[in-house]
């Protein structure tokens, strides 16, 4: 039997409840209980409920929302994977990386002026994308004489 301060996992809506209080009347037992997602209070019975105990299915629910709120911090900050060593980015590529990685559309045209870093843009950018299982495939068009930049530059990736 539960005791009010317990919690039980709600078989009905697949919750975690706090139980408030027991009831017992003619041989039934219920429980009224507090679910913490909603802020609801529900009277259920018995068999609706199931007692929680160690290794249960909730360990493997807090790792999931630790693990969601270590990815939403690191990306709250930007990009989600570090950047290279030996490469520290300009504040205008490091807004162009950020500006990319703000939409869901990852089709994009680097096009600045000679010498402003678009292969360091893009680089930083495949990186990103592949950082969050975005892309698979990449194409790069550039001309011959930047082919080997934009290799040692995507190499680190």
């Amino acid at each position: 039997m539960l005791n009010p301060g317990d919690y039980a996992y709600d078989k009905k809506n697949n919750e975690r409840v706090q139980i408030i209080s027991v009831s017992e009347a003619w041989g039934f037992v219920s429980y009224k209980v507090y679910n913490p997602v909603n802020h609801a209070v529900y009277k259920l019975f018995v068999d609706a409920l199931s007692a929680i105990s160690e290794g249960s299915p909730n360990e493997g629910y807090l790792r999931y929302v630790a693990m969601l709120l270590k990815i939403k911090n690191e990306t709250s900050g930007g990009g989600l994977s570090k950047l290279s060593n030996g490469i520290i980015p300009l504040p205008h590529q490091r807004y162009v990386l950020g500006r990319a990685i703000s939409n869901n559309n990852i089709r994009y045209i680097l096009a600045d002026e000679v010498g402003l870093g678009k292969t360091i843009e893009a680089g930083l950018i495949i990186k990103e994308l592949k950082a969050r299982g975005l892309v698979r495939r990449i194409l790069v068009v550039c001309p011959t004489k930047v082919q080997p930049q934009v290799y040692k530059t995507t190499a680190f990736m």
